[in-house]
């Protein structure tokens, strides 16, 4: 076998319009537009598949329009408005070689997406994985921004303000393990009665016989994230004196809550029954249950972010120059923040069937046997659902406490030109990350004797004493509990030769916690 070559081919297309109305405004229209067509090695359960014939076909679409008005109403006034609209769209990790499942004998695997079916992927204890994982992606992602700044100088100030509106919804259909996924190491024959074929090893006998001692599977998620942000700001470049300058700002940034056009998120919240699905477990909780925001988190208004800048020519000859600065810098949540809470039962399901044959792995299940759950249709809210049947449930949650991550950023540096064509720069630098996001595990088992694998989810927090017995298996929960630290010191020391030629010498020293 011979590893599969990623390939790629781009189609490119750009122009640009300038026209001017009057030589006080300008208007210019620029447009980029790219199709990007290309297979890529399909992936196993823990790496890529090497083997040929399971690859993945990825088509993407990114277009850009960007339109850039500029007005001079006087010499010390000028206004910049700029609306943008950009657009990546594609299908990806679609099967390069679909396969019809009952061309395989295995009718009894129903995929939730038809037609992006493949094999299932199979991992065999000792050999690599083959097959195709199945994590179809149907998506379209525009992005809408409107910029209007404003500049006017007056006296000794250099003043700028202006604010942003940006809106970024994603509609996205894709699922994991859509052919499903078996892992094969030997169970059947060592346990189950799985008849031996001579010279075969354990987990070569089972999957010869068809035994898997996992199967998995998982349904489609149809998504329509939507979310949109504001700022504003004001900045003043203040010319206090002939060799100082200071740069004073503030900024204040809204980033609202990210959420589902059919509220179709999950939350957890120990020990809360939902009204909006009444048979779910308590704990397991929906935007329009008591105190469950759209977002399943509270809203952020109090982002101010000021900035603090100086220049100093310290000995008034442009020799001896000091410089420092100081800003705070909020991040934007993105919907990979939600991938969890959005792949939770009921509207999507990822069930597992243990010790059970390829042709029928959900009746035929020696541990827990079940009706075929595909394809699913997910419930509307009120509706009755059998949690029951999937558990122990794995669902993710956002801490209702989240809140917009941000950056603290300072310098200070000392410029020095010791002699004609050399100059020493020697600076500090340094950064904080704050409230940076975070995932861990809201469920964890808790240890002591007679502990192991198999009893993992009995021994979990949230299923000590809960009234449904054992619901839940892990709960990822999204937190923006981490920090970072930076700190280095610079130097710099570069000569100026004739012709534009210069020679630089440098040296680092950083010290980085995360």
């Amino acid at each position: 076998m011979s590893n599969i070559q990623s390939d790629r081919d781009r189609d490119q297309v750009l122009f640009k319009i300038d026209h001017h109305f009057a030589d006080s405004n300008r208007l210019a229209v620029t447009y980029f537009g790219e199709d990007s067509r290309g297979i890529s090695p399909a992936e196993g359960f823990f790496t890529p598949i090497s083997a040929p014939g399971f690859e993945w076909y990825n088509k993407i679409r990114t277009q850009n329009l960007i339109v850039r008005d500029t007005h001079v109403f006087s010499p010390t006034l000028f206004q910049e408005l700029r609306v943008a609209l950009q657009r990546v769209s594609g299908d990806v990790n679609i099967p390069a070689n679909p396969v019809p499942l009952s061309s395989l004998g295995l009718d009894a695997i129903v995929p939730d997406i038809p037609a992006t079916a493949s094999a299932p992927i199979v991992a065999i204890a000792g050999f690599s994985d083959f097959g195709d994982q199945g994590i179809p992606v149907t998506f379209s992602n525009p992005t809408l921004q409107v910029v209007d700044n404003l500049s006017w100088i007056r006296g000794r100030h250099a003043l700028k303000f202006g604010g942003e509106f940006r809106s970024t919804p994603l509609d996205a259909t894709y699922s994991i393990f859509n052919n499903g996924g078996m892992l094969v190491n030997g169970a059947g024959t060592g346990f189950f009665g799985v008849p031996q074929i001579e010279g075969l090893s354990p987990a070569l006998n089972d999957f010869a016989n068809g035994f898997a001692s996992l199967f998995l599977q998982g349904s489609s998620a149809d998504t329509n994230g939507r979310t949109w942000s504001i700022n504003a700001f004001l900045q003043d470049d203040w010319r206090v004196r002939n060799n100082l300058t200071l740069n004073l700002g503030l900024r204040w940034d809204y980033n609202r809550g990210l959420t589902d056009e059919r509220d179709r998120v999950a939350a957890l919240r120990p020990g809360q029954q939902s009204s909006v699905f009444p048979d779910a477990p308590a704990g397991l909780v929906f935007p329009g249950d008591a105190g469950i925001s759209r977002s399943t988190y509270g809203e952020d208004w109090n982002n101010f972010a000021p900035r603090f800048g100086f220049a100093w020519d310290v000995l008034k000859n442009g020799r001896l120059a000091l410089r420092g600065g100081y800003g705070l810098f909020y991040e934007i949540h993105n919907f990979q923040l939600v991938g969890d809470a959005i792949r939770t039962a009921p509207y999507v399901i990822n069930p597992q069937s243990f010790w059970t044959d390829y042709a029928n792995p959900w009746e035929g299940s020696r541990a827990n046997p079940r009706s075929q759950p595909f394809p699913h249709v997910p419930p509307e809210p009120g509706d009755s659902f059998d949690f029951a049947a999937l558990a122990p449930l794995g669902i993710g949650s956002l801490d209702p406490n989240l809140r917009t991550p941000y950056s603290q950023q300072w310098s200070l540096q000392i410029q020095y030109e010791l002699r004609d064509n050399w100059l020493l720069e020697v600076g500090y630098v340094g950064a904080n990350g704050v409230k940076l996001y975070s995932k861990q595990e809201g469920n964890p088992a808790i240890p002591g004797p007679g502990a192991h694998s198999f009893n993992t989810d009995f021994r979990r927090v949230l299923n000590q004493d809960h009234p449904q017995g054992t619901p839940f298996s892990n709960v990822p929960i999204r937190r923006n509990d981490r920090n970072s630290n930076y700190n280095a010191l610079q130097v710099n020391l570069t000569k100026r030769f004739s012709s534009g030629f210069q020679m630089t010498h440098a040296y680092t020293w950083s010290h980085a916690i995360d």
